[in-house]
């Protein structure tokens, strides 16, 4: 389901309005928001930028309005980094896009699955793992800090 009747009414557009603006007949239009029929990438890109919000969020895979490359073409491995922080839905948690693409970068499978676990975890949990943590803990390792550490 997309999020272009939403986007339009937040914005105060008639169906007409968009569609001119897009370049499409109100018809079109019309079709795309009732999703009778996809929204072509291009079209897509057009409609996010006119509404401001991501074409992620614009086509509901994303819960982020905006991009958080802001401009910066990403790498491949860099969209799909995003994609699986959005998957996850990582933005909902107290950890930051670009401080886990570093872990992702450099820890091994086991410690990121850890990382993530704590972000979903109770307090209790989140101690539980600090003590796992520091039992196994190597010279270079991450540390868990606590909330208001």
């Amino acid at each position: 389901m997309n999020r272009l009747k939403e986007l339009r009414k937040e914005k105060g557009d008639t169906q007409e309005v968009v569609a001119k603006a897009m370049g499409v007949t109100r018809r079109g239009y019309q079709k795309w928001e009732n999703e009778e029929s996809q929204i072509k990438p291009e079209k897509a890109k057009q409609l996010a930028d006119y509404f401001g919000v991501s074409v992620g969020y614009l086509l509901n895979y994303s819960n982020n309005k905006k991009d958080p490359f802001d401009g910066y073409i990403p790498t491949p491995r860099e969209y799909r980094s995003w994609q699986e922080f959005d998957y996850m839905q990582l933005s909902k948690t107290d950890l930051d896009f670009y401080d886990y693409e570093k872990l992702r970068k450099h820890l091994e499978p086991f410690a990121l699955e850890l990382m993530l676990n704590y972000f979903f975890c109770t307090d209790d949990e989140r101690e539980l793992l600090r003590t796992i943590a520091k039992k196994f803990a190597k010279k270079d390792a991450v540390s868990f800090k606590k909330n208001n550490d």
